[in-house]
């Protein structure tokens, strides 16, 4: 029981890799790996964080490219991870997720920090999130 608690907390390192606030994985699979609410606003960010700045459609699409591979590792790797039993396995598996989701950020001409700025930007700003969520698919 202790061995698949822990492959789980593995799996949801590995969807959150880039966001301490697990954007990613919430996205893909609907709870924040941390609980945090969807839409809860971390508490040291300023009143107004939720009116997140306009971004241009050029970091958008980037932006989409970006977040759609690294959805797409996120779901390969979580039935790997989670049907390891060997807990060195699993964490050189979340590993080489974490390494492709990095590489997966940067190619499509993003920072990782910038990355990490607009998924959190999008996880608490419902209108962002849709303008993203809202054209998938129509690149």
């Amino acid at each position: 029981m202790r061995l698949k608690h822990t492959l789980m907390t593995l799996t949801l390192g590995a969807g959150a890799l880039l966001l301490s606030a697990g954007t990613v994985w919430s996205a893909e699979y609907g709870t924040p790996p941390n609980g945090q609410q969807q839409g809860a606003q971390p508490q040291n960010m300023p009143p107004n964080a939720n009116q997140a700045p306009k971004i241009g459609p050029q970091t958008v699409q980037k932006f989409k490219q970006a977040y759609d591979k690294v959805g797409a590792i996120a779901k390969e790797y979580s039935p790997k991870i989670q049907a390891t039993h060997d807990r060195s396995k699993a964490q050189s598996l979340q590993k080489e997720a974490q390494g492709k989701m990095i590489n997966a950020v940067k190619g499509s001409g993003l920072s990782v920090t910038k990355y990490n700025q607009i998924a959190a930007m999008m996880q608490s700003n419902p209108s962002l999130r849709q303008q993203i969520m809202g054209d998938k698919g129509s690149s």
